[in-house]
């Protein structure tokens, strides 16, 4: 048995932030990828010729990302570890996962997880095309990530009113 305490400036942490931190080392020491951020979320709306706005239920959804703070990113490669998996994110109160595209049981995880975890936010990562993300909406993916802008996976996803959080590179 292990346990975790955090401490940070010498005072105890709360157990969320305990495991935000665990999960930055893991995610440093075994070259996992992790999204994080403590900016503010903010969801600009564009008028212009491709409107990719959205609103209602999706910024609930948002925002409830954003309360949780983190999103883990899961690359699941079997159907066996969804429950195993997703079950200790949401027993450890990170209701929230991201579930790669990258093996070919990632349409069977985001479907088994989305019917057996009611509570916990599955989305759909390394989503690289139309018909992947076709394939993440009808199992149940709630969000959409991919490595970069897809016109295609936008236009899904804004015809099927699901957020899409494509990825930059800045240098």
């Amino acid at each position: 048995l292990l346990l975790i305490i955090g401490i940070e400036r010498g005072k105890i942490i709360s157990i969320r932030k305990t495991i935000f931190l665990c999960l930055i080392l893991c995610a440093i020491s075994t070259n996992i990828p992790l999204m994080y951020t403590r900016e503010k979320l903010k969801i600009v709306k564009y008028s212009g010729k491709n409107n990719y706005s959205y609103g209602g239920k999706i910024m609930d959804l948002l925002n409830n990302i954003h309360e949780i703070g983190i999103v883990p990113v899961v690359v699941l490669k079997s159907v066996d570890e969804t429950r195993k998996i997703i079950g200790a994110l949401e027993e450890g109160d990170v209701p929230v996962a991201e579930i790669c595209f990258r093996t070919d049981c990632a349409k069977e995880c985001i479907e088994l997880a989305s019917k057996e975890f009611k509570n916990v936010i599955v989305g759909a990562g390394t989503v690289i095309n139309k018909e992947q993300c076709e394939e993440a909406i009808k199992a149940g993916a709630k969000f959409i990530v991919s490595p970069g802008l897809s016109e295609s996976v936008a236009e899904v996803c804004k015809a099927n009113n699901i957020p899409y959080l494509p990825g930059v590179v800045t240098t």
